[in-house]
């Protein structure tokens, strides 16, 4: 089974719904508490590889192909995107290009030389043109966002293939058809373009990946100092500043400055998508020509990158090189191969409309019965309840991601289970008001305590210094923060056992009390009991728990305690 460019370890997801929350397009399915992506929604800018805290988000690795076509004996050229020079900026162009040749590719060229190709191409098509808004298509981040999600400026988009594309087509039209072209750079989207676009380009792998390689190969580029510093076939000029934004409208008007209204560049999902959300509102008589870059400051900041420097010296990297040996080629118009592309192959996603009844129906699948209990908290990885409950319908998300829901059936589950034990149960907090108390602990109070039960179930914010004369022992437990008080005191006369041990520190306790006379109880029961409620309680805990920012393991730790001390009869 083909692994796709970027796919999920479920084994290290652990259910915290960032990638939801952060996936511009939410191209995430979440299912058996697992997060995937959905790939004919997905626009492969990267971003939930980069944030993931478990790194369950993977690039697929495809050095391996690359390691066969040498083995093969192919002919393999490595296609060297221009942002080489702000990611490896500690080895000098010589130094890098002779690690490559000592890896087993035959030449190293500038992927640079495709992108003057295609200047060269989207300027002689904006002559034809009369006005109007037009986008490049040279980031297929863009391009997949574009005709998925804004299907309504698809014919804005330049019809013209990118420059890996051109520069794949350009190495083979020189080398040969049997020749193998590798795309080396900071793109993910890159893969599924040479995947989509067959014949130009045949493996793609990342910055990331090469320095891995080197490092397996026992390869330093720095040492690679007496190797040729010439690019196959020669180097570029100008197509060097394409990975910077503005970088390409630089190869398209060479006197074009902030100002001038005919070439604008826009970087940063946020706000592209702002952009094209509102673009249909803005009109001209003149040509303008948007470029646009998914991430922001440009390819310099891909997503499978390495180097930590700041854009500001990424970016003078890139122009520093290109006033060393700035050239200008002119290339032919008609190069032997087409430079032409409708993207077609990407198809519209298809975003189904649901009325307010399904909405609100889904909602209650949740414990939603209003508006007033849409909190859109966000906590689900969603910006609002409704977009949730449209994620449910479309099979891409749990009722269990809901943080509301999972916290109130946790409080039903703990609820129902307090009330069915067989014994005296009771939380508190630090200021010795009840939580929650059971049936079994009013009656074991009295008349009084079980009168103000009845009225007020669970007895919630009851003052318990009032009810128990052994409340001194809950305070001592919550002031010293100790794990356990164990106490054979009275209650209405009667013998009786008290275990008291801390949920949270100086926060919340829980106290557990039965009678001495209540001989067809034993010690191994309560221990039975008690891992019973661990058992159906501990997945709900961990889950509310690691949403909220909470620490149930404590919990775990704290009960188990407590069946020890029963069990050992301490």
């Amino acid at each position: 089974m083909q692994v796709h460019p970027i796919y999920t370890e479920a084994n290290n997801c652990q259910d915290c719904y960032k990638c939801v929350r952060e996936c511009p397009v939410k191209a995430i399915k979440i299912e058996n508490h697992s997060a995937s992506v959905i790939t004919s929604r997905c626009i492969y800018c990267g971003h939930c590889t980069t944030i993931c805290p478990a790194n369950a988000k993977k690039v697929r690795e495809d050095i391996k192909t690359v390691k066969y076509y040498f083995e093969m004996g192919y002919p393999v050229v490595a296609s060297l995107a221009p942002s080489f020079r702000s990611e490896f900026s500690e080895y000098s162009d010589r130094a890098l290009a002779g690690a490559l040749l000592k890896l087993g590719f035959s030449y190293v060229s500038e992927t640079a030389l495709g992108a003057e190709m295609v200047s060269e191409t989207v300027n002689n098509w904006l002559q034809t043109l009369h006005g109007g808004v037009y986008i490049s298509s040279c980031c297929p981040v863009i391009v997949d966002l574009i005709k998925k999600y804004y299907p309504q400026h698809n014919h804005q988009i330049a019809p013209v293939t990118t420059p890996m594309l051109a520069h794949g087509k350009y190495l083979k039209q020189l080398l040969g058809a049997n020749t193998r072209v590798v795309f080396i750079g900071p793109c993910i989207a890159k893969k599924k373009e040479a995947e989509k676009n067959k014949g130009a380009v045949d493996v793609v792998i990342t910055f990331e990946k090469l320095r891995d390689w080197f490092q397996q190969s026992g390869i330093n580029p720095a040492e690679s100092q007496g190797a040729s510093d010439n690019f196959y076939p020669h180097s570029p000029g100008k197509g060097k500043l394409y990975p910077i934004d503005g970088g390409m409208i630089s190869t398209l008007n060479r006197g074009a400055t902030l100002t001038d209204t005919r070439y604008m560049c826009f970087s940063g999902l946020g706000n592209v998508i702002d952009i094209l959300q509102n673009l249909g509102s803005f009109q001209s008589s003149s040509t303008v020509f948007l470029e646009l870059l998914a991430c922001s400051g440009g390819c310099v900041n891909g997503p499978v990158t390495s180097s930590k420097k700041n854009t500001v010296w990424k970016r003078s990297d890139i122009i520093s090189a290109c006033n060393k040996n700035e050239k200008k080629t002119k290339w032919d118009a008609n190069p032997g191969f087409s430079l032409y592309n409708n993207f077609n192959y990407i198809q519209t996603v298809d975003n189904a409309a649901y009325t307010r009844e399904q909405i609100c129906e889904a909602l209650r699948s949740v414990g939603k019965y209003s508006e007033k209990d849409e909190l859109n908290c966000s906590g689900c990885g969603y910006e609002s309840c409704a977009d949730f409950a449209a994620a449910m319908l479309n099979n891409i998300a749990e009722p269990t991601m809901c943080v509301s829901y999972m916290r109130q059936t946790a409080q039903r589950q703990a609820s129902l289970l307090m009330q069915k034990m067989p014994y005296a149960v009771v939380l508190v907090n630090d200021q010795l008001k009840i939580i929650e108390a059971n049936q079994n602990f009013a009656s074991m109070l009295g008349t009084d305590t079980e009168l103000a039960f009845g009225a007020k179930p669970g007895l919630p914010g009851a003052d318990l210094s009032k009810i128990l004369p052994e409340h001194r022992y809950f305070n001592n437990l919550l002031k010293t923060g100790s794990e356990l008080i164990e106490k054979d005191i009275r209650v209405n006369g009667q013998a009786a056992h008290l275990s008291i041990f801390t949920i949270h520190k100086h926060k919340l306790v829980c106290g557990i009390m039965h009678t001495f006379s209540n001989g067809d109880i034993s010690k191994t029961e309560l221990a039975r009991r008690t891992r019973q409620v661990i058992g159906l309680n501990l997945k709900t805990v961990q889950k509310i728990a690691l949403l909220l920012g909470e620490n149930a393991s404590q919990t775990e730790a704290l009960l188990n305690s407590l069946i020890d001390v029963k069990e050992n009869g301490k």
